[in-house]
């Protein structure tokens, strides 16, 4: 999906991918081990966060770069799905409330949710996976 095709949906996505910053995003290792012909990428559970947000950030990798590619062509990346290990970084305060899971929000002591400050819920959109080599007419 193009952006010009849908603006406001990617509008929302920026501001999420805003409000995230680098703190937030998945925690995803490679490989080293795996052979040259392709990258092998094991991305962390993070407890704390919302499943739309995962959901969303693994959607938008299905899409290529709008920024022109510099240097070698990256190899392919396959997800070690049976390799999921949980992270262990603290929760990112002062997000949006819906951008913690709800479980793992709900157990948190009276305390842990005033030093959170969770904020006003946002939209959290949801797309269609890219598939490569498929336009929409």
């Amino acid at each position: 999906m193009h952006k010009d095709l849908n603006p406001t949906l990617w509008e929302g996505i920026g501001k999420v991918v805003d409000v995230l910053n680098v703190g937030a995003m998945s925690s995803d290792h490679t490989d080293t081990d795996a052979p040259t012909r392709y990258k092998q990428v094991i991305r962390t559970r993070t407890p704390w966060r919302a499943t739309e947000l995962a959901d969303l950030m693994e959607t938008l990798e299905t899409y290529p770069s709008a920024r022109g590619a510099v240097g070698n062509k990256p190899l392919p990346r396959t997800f070690a799905l049976l390799k999921v290990p949980t992270s262990t970084r603290r929760a990112i305060p002062k997000l949006p409330l819906n951008f913690y899971d709800p479980h793992w929000y709900a157990a948190r002591s009276e305390a842990e949710k005033l030093e959170l400050a969770a904020g006003k819920a946002i939209n959290i959109p949801t797309m269609p996976i890219h598939v490569s080599g498929f336009s929409a007419k």
